[in-house]
């Protein structure tokens, strides 16, 4: 079976231990293909992206208060919006970085500065490598990234220490996005990439939606 043929069906999601906390780092292409038309009528892709996230962090805010986010957007640069903050207790700081990653914009894709900041704040942050503690990274991109070497090099930096790296392409069609450098990038368990293919606005939703309380598990 073909990776493309692997990673194009999954299984429900796989929920979270409710007694762990999960840390999500967000990695938000902000490049100006976003600002393209969308999966529906006067919707961009980042609008879509936008409001599957605004769901996103309601659902941890209700479900999982212990959790952690933090918010990057990136192009040709990465910009961090918010730290780790608590999804409950910092809700608005998270919700003000989300407007300001709406007003971001750059030229070309290169996910490898996003990797380094997260890399960066894994390293100075103690608490993250503790038992009972998740670490993930949901990075979305919808073009052919410009910092492969670079950015591969990070992604298996991240995954050997312990970080769940899961991957998004998000276009109408698959031609549009570097599929095979984004599996690369992703974590592999047990033979199955994390990497999904999000080509429509409902699928966008309603994944983001499941990886506020779950993770992806893909079959084969």
């Amino acid at each position: 079976m073909s990776d493309l043929e692997r990673t194009r069906f999954a299984n429900p999601m796989e929920i979270l231990d409710p007694n762990d906390t999960c840390v999500d780092f967000l990695l938000n292409d902000t490049s100006p293909s976003m600002d393209e038309d969308g999966f529906e009528a006067k919707k961009t892709k980042r609008d879509h992206m936008h409001e599957a996230t605004e769901d996103y962090l309601e659902i941890k805010r209700q479900q999982r208060p212990q959790d952690y986010v933090a918010i990057i957007g990136y192009s040709h640069r990465a910009t961090l919006c918010c730290g780790l903050s608590n999804v409950y207790e910092q809700y608005p700081e998270i919700r003000d970085a989300l407007a300001k990653l709406k007003t971001l914009s750059g030229y070309g894709t290169r996910i490898q500065p996003a990797l380094k900041k997260v890399l960066d704040l894994v390293r100075c942050e103690d608490w993250v490598h503790a038992d009972g503690v998740l670490v993930r990274v949901l990075a979305y991109s919808d073009g052919q990234d410009q910092s492969q070497p670079g950015a591969l090099r990070l992604a298996d930096e991240l995954k050997s220490m312990g970080v769940m790296v899961e991957c998004f392409g998000v276009a109408r069609n698959r031609r549009e996005v570097d599929e095979a450098f984004l599996r690369q990038v992703a974590s592999e368990t047990d033979g199955f990439v994390h990497y999904r293919f999000l080509g429509d606005g409902e699928l966008v939703r309603r994944t983001f939606t499941k990886l506020a309380t779950g993770t992806l598990v893909f079959e084969g």
